[in-house]
């Protein structure tokens, strides 16, 4: 099921395959998967790998399915049971889908389809698996807001676990200070106290103020935190302000002892020519 760069006999390039050897390759057997090889240290194989996977998604998207009789529309008509094809292609690619900006809404029409309960641990053990991935992704990261929508927060206890414990560095990110925001947002009153208190003080609190995209979230977190919590940062606040004093002063006393000590070297060496 792994795609491979292919030389066509009519003399085109070898990175052209055909919707027909796509068409084959997907439906040979269901239970294969097609993936891509990109290799991070090669810019020329990635360039070539990255068309055939658009391409794929597209025959994915535009042909499969229509050739199926299954279109992105009919998934919510048609019960997963009597879709089982399309079914293990989506799920066998659900991170290669999520990552593509036009292919990323297939996921998730299929997961609001789910009625099946074997797919639906499937597919949440695959997010599990790579949910910071996802989340710090341009695309991915509106699936995972999704499954906050759609999904009941204890149906998601790992995935939620791994937003909790990773919350500060998330909401420092361009894309995952999304998710964040959308966390705070959704999350219910047993688990929003952890997720608030990870975000807060999960790091560098100065930090998290000061970064362009952690501040949004923490503003936004504020309304939701109780006395303790603000009191406990407002504590951290004037220590780490305290200790930035301290060592501003201990920078200017250093100073100051070195620029006299040097006048008081230039004296002495006049006084002995």
């Amino acid at each position: 099921g792994r795609i491979q760069f292919i030389n066509s006999e009519d003399g085109e390039s070898e990175y052209d395959i055909t919707r027909q050897y796509i068409y084959k390759l997907i439906k040979k057997d269901t239970k294969e998967r097609v993936e891509h090889n990109i290799t991070e240290d090669n810019k020329q194989f990635t360039k070539r790998a990255n068309k055939i996977i658009d391409m794929v998604f597209d025959r994915l998207e535009k042909e499969l399915m229509e050739n199926d009789k299954i279109t992105l529309s009919q998934l919510s008509t048609i019960p997963d049971y009597e879709r089982l094809s399309t079914n293990e292609i989506i799920i066998n690619n659900t991170i290669n889908l999520a990552l593509n900006s036009d292919c990323v809404f297939i996921v998730e029409k299929f997961i609001s389809t789910i009625t099946i309960k074997e797919n639906k641990e499937r597919i949440k053990n695959i997010i599990c698996q790579n949910c910071i991935q996802l989340a710090t992704s341009p695309f991915g990261n509106y699936l995972i807001q999704y499954l906050f929508q759609i999904w009941k927060n204890e149906d998601i206890k790992e995935i939620n676990d791994i937003i909790i414990k990773n919350a500060n560095f998330l909401a420092k990110q361009r894309y995952s200070s999304n998710v964040i925001e959308k966390a705070v947002d959704t999350y219910d009153s047993k688990i929003k106290p952890r997720l608030i208190r990870s975000l807060s003080l999960g790091g560098d609190i100065l930090e998290i103020i000061n970064n362009q995209y952690g501040h949004f979230v923490l503003n936004k977190a504020i309304k939701y935190m109780d006395d303790k919590l603000k009191n406990e940062i407002e504590t951290i606040l004037s220590n780490q302000m305290a200790e930035m004093t301290k060592k501003e002063k201990s920078k200017s006393k250093t100073g100051v002892e070195r620029i006299g000590k040097v006048t008081y070297d230039r004296q002495k060496h006049r006084q002995n020519h």
